[in-house]
């Protein structure tokens, strides 16, 4: 259910992406949906006035045509098709046309009382910026502000509108992939310390204080990359083309990352070198994205360890895709043993 919440703040402000259509809400696990429909985090928005055209094959964008219930005759929603005489027009459900919104608002709101601030939030900019209240916090008070993703939160910098908040810190809903130390204050994603259950939001404050008492160790330039919301990790390909740089097609987009802009730097060397997490990496890409317990006997000299590592690639994974949900392995198995659900390869001539 988090993520569903967080995913939605990647395209914020974007013309287009406010609403949720039907598609969108059923390929959400039904559960989620209910518990945010309970919450009041999602809710029926304005039925869609321009649809994609279900008379033929062309799928064009057509407007929507409603003739209310008039005396004996029934409620007609159509779309008048004049690109084609052997078309004219096509009746439509109503129910083609419902739209869903997440009430960004709420969403806030059940956060400021998850952070315990007992104050309203504040509206810095619209629906994409909010002060939740100030808090004490390893014996210091702090002002929480809440920002929608990277690019909010770095035009609000530019613009100073967060002079007036003593001691901020930064809960970033998308595009950050682990807590950093800016010049303003602490930027914690909010993936790493918002929980969920039916009954509402809560915030892990024993996180929240871990990680506004150290700097972090992520590399500022590691860059998340953001997919359309709905995107699965079936449709990832990530393929070794050297034993530094991978590269990615997603989304009808293709770019090439080194091991240090996918967060597998060694933090322990001064020159930028892979970790050891980089070469499990590569070895399971050797074998296709999937590897067997007779695998990992034979390619590490620690085969009991391979558990932790695939628990810390996938980690990794989840932050160069925020806003892809779910787990980018399939459930481990004794007969199959490890599998990617995306495609995971290396580079060969034939491809």
């Amino acid at each position: 259910m988090v993520e569903l919440i967080l995913n939605h703040y990647a395209f914020i402000g974007r013309e287009g992406e406010e609403t949720l259509s039907v598609e969108e809400i059923e390929a959400w696990p039904p559960g989620d949906v209910a518990a945010l429909k309970r919450l009041n985090v999602v809710k029926k928005a304005t039925p869609a006035k321009v649809i994609v055209c279900p008379g033929c094959e062309e799928a064009c964008l057509m407007p929507v045509h409603v003739c209310p219930a008039q005396d004996d005759r029934a409620l007609r929603i159509f779309i008048s098709c004049d690109k084609r005489e052997d078309t004219g027009r096509i009746l439509i459900d109503p129910a083609e046309l419902e739209q869903w919104r997440i009430d960004v608002g709420r969403f806030v709101a059940l956060l400021a009382a998850a952070l315990g601030t007992g104050h309203a939030p504040d509206e810095i900019i619209p629906q994409q910026t909010f002060y939740l209240g100030a808090l004490t916090i390893n014996r210091k008070r702090r002002s929480a502000i809440f920002v929608g993703n990277n690019e909010t939160m770095n035009s609000s910098i530019e613009a100073g509108l967060f002079q007036l908040y003593p001691n901020p810190f930064f809960l970033i809903a998308v595009g950050l992939p682990g807590p950093q130390e800016m010049k303003q204050g602490p930027a914690i994603p909010l993936f790493h310390v918002l929980l969920h259950s039916e009954k509402g939001l809560s915030v892990d404050m024993d996180e929240v204080k871990k990680a506004l008492s150290a700097k972090s160790n992520v590399r500022q330039d590691f860059v998340p990359i953001q997919v359309p919301i709905g995107t699965d990790w079936k449709q990832v390909f990530i393929t070794f083309v050297n034993d530094q740089t991978v590269q990615i097609r997603v989304a009808g987009k293709t770019e090439y990352r080194s091991f240090d802009e996918m967060g597998f730097a060694d933090a322990r060397k001064t020159e930028s070198q892979p970790s050891a997490l980089w070469g499990v990496f590569h070895q399971i890409s050797i074998m296709n994205g999937e590897m067997t317990l007779q695998d990992s006997v034979k390619s590490f000299s620690e085969p009991e360890k391979v558990k932790k590592w695939v628990s810390q690639i996938r980690k990794k994974l989840q932050q160069v895709f925020p806003t892809i949900s779910g787990d980018p392995f399939l459930p481990y198995t004794h007969a199959k043993g490890y599998k990617t659900r995306f495609v995971l390869n290396i580079y060969s001539p034939s491809m």
